[in-house]
């Protein structure tokens, strides 16, 4: 088996404006995160290939909201077909312990991809992925960057994202790739987005994506639109 780690940290702050009901409310959270994975080689099964992986994480939460230390395990499987360009993953985690016992915080995800071309960014790609609880981000069940930043589900509701990209070679071991995006919860779309990003060519993006996108369907008062800059080490 293959060993890595992978860790982050993630910062936020909330403020509410007071109204005729409640009084200004705010906060602030952090998390800091560190994560041992396994993955092993692909090995033929069910006419395809198949790679389980597990890992274990510690984290510490700390701010206004439930704060102290905590252990998360996860665990997936991803089955491959290079003929028809098709793979199907199944990914879990949950926090198995935590300082404040009664913290929950666990995911479970079911993704589809589309990719002539697994071994670059390049060319055409499709996803879709349905969640459960927190959800699974992009087959790393401890770490990683959300799918659509801003959209937190409740517990135990479902959620689904599907994308499709179309990236080109920038130089320099970049890809550009231009999106479009749909995401909801259970038989609702929430958000549309329609953006370009730009990350390193290389299966998993393990140094930086930069990405602009907007809404192109949402109502006049809702329009929106956003940038950002994401970094993995």
């Amino acid at each position: 088996a293959d060993l890595g780690w992978h860790t982050d940290a993630l910062w936020t702050r909330t403020r509410s404006e007071p109204t005729a009901a409640l009084p200004a409310l705010g906060g602030t959270t952090t998390r800091v995160r560190l994560g041992v994975d396994a993955t092993w080689p692909e090995t033929p099964a069910l006419k395809g290939l198949v790679s389980p992986h597990a890992g274990v994480g510690l984290r510490y939460d700390g701010g206004d909201a439930e704060s102290g230390f905590g252990l998360e395990i996860e665990g997936g499987v991803t089955w491959r077909d290079p003929k028809s360009y098709l793979s199907l993953s199944v990914e879990g985690r949950t926090l198995a312990v935590h300082e404040e016992g009664a913290f929950r915080d666990w995911g479970l995800s079911i993704g589809v991809l589309w990719d002539p071309h697994p071994e670059t960014k390049e060319g055409f790609s499709a996803t879709f992925g349905y969640d459960l609880g927190d959800g699974v981000v992009n087959g790393d069940a401890l770490l990683g960057p959300e799918t659509y930043p801003g959209q937190n589900e409740a517990e135990g509701e479902t959620s689904w994202h599907s994308e499709v990209a179309y990236g080109v070679s920038r130089g320099g071991g970049l890809v550009g790739s231009s999106y479009g995006g749909v995401s909801g919860t259970s038989d609702d779309v929430e958000e549309a987005r329609v953006g370009y990003r730009i990350e390193p060519d290389t299966p998993h993006a393990e140094n930086m994506s930069i990405d602009v996108w907007t809404d192109p369907v949402a109502e006049k008062e809702e329009k929106s639109a956003g940038a950002g800059l994401t970094w993995w080490w």
